[in-house]
């Protein structure tokens, strides 16, 4: 009966333990999440497709939008594509009439680029439409601060548990159910607890 006590002791420590770093872990990823420029972003392979995992500034998310730059991403959804082009056309234009051939070059690196990006998203989103699909995108705020408190829950009854035993130590009762143990220091007469003072 004492090694089952003893080895429930120690599953619910190590539980205790694991809680209180996933929930100092998933705080501190929280926070860090507003500090970083860019947050968190990876892409990963989900039900078959690519999709971009995010984090970034306390909201975590997944999302099935091609791999391309912010650029490309905000003309695909909002239909500015357009504009983007124009404007990088425009800023080659003022590159070429300034004579800067750095500041030119790189203007045509960066319209160049958009290009192929542009073309690799309507791409993937004929892919798509081919296959029956849509872009789909699911995002939460909360996800991540409720799951730090969750994992802060029972380390917080532990703690507690812990102030409750040591207050009621003190006063002479029993840490286990409570009784007063004045009349019977040695052992508790109502659970058969023996108090740490006085464990061999």
């Amino acid at each position: 009966m004492k090694g089952m006590k003893r080895w429930r002791w120690i599953i619910i420590n190590a539980f205790t333990v694991l809680s209180l770093l996933l929930c100092v872990a998933t705080a501190g990823l929280w926070l860090w999440s507003f500090s970083a420029i860019s947050g968190l972003d990876r892409y990963i392979t989900y039900r078959g497709q690519q999709c971009r995992l995010y984090l970034i500034c306390g909201k975590v998310g997944i999302d099935n939008s091609p791999h391309v730059s912010d650029i490309v991403q905000m003309t695909l959804d909002y239909n500015w594509l357009a504009k983007a082009q124009i404007e990088a056309a425009a800023h080659t234009a003022l590159m070429r009439t300034q004579g800067d051939t750095v500041k030119l070059d790189a203007a045509i690196k960066d319209e160049a680029k958009i290009a192929a990006e542009e073309v690799t998203a309507r791409t993937y989103l004929a892919g798509l439409a081919a296959s029956g699909s849509s872009l789909w995108s699911y995002s939460s705020s909360m996800a991540i601060p409720v799951g730090a408190i969750l994992c802060g829950v029972l380390p917080l009854i532990a703690l507690v548990r812990r102030g409750t035993a040591v207050k009621s130590s003190s006063r002479g009762l029993c840490v286990q159910c409570g009784y007063d143990l004045r009349a019977t220091p040695d052992r508790c007469p109502e659970c058969g607890t023996i108090p740490a003072k006085v464990k061999p």
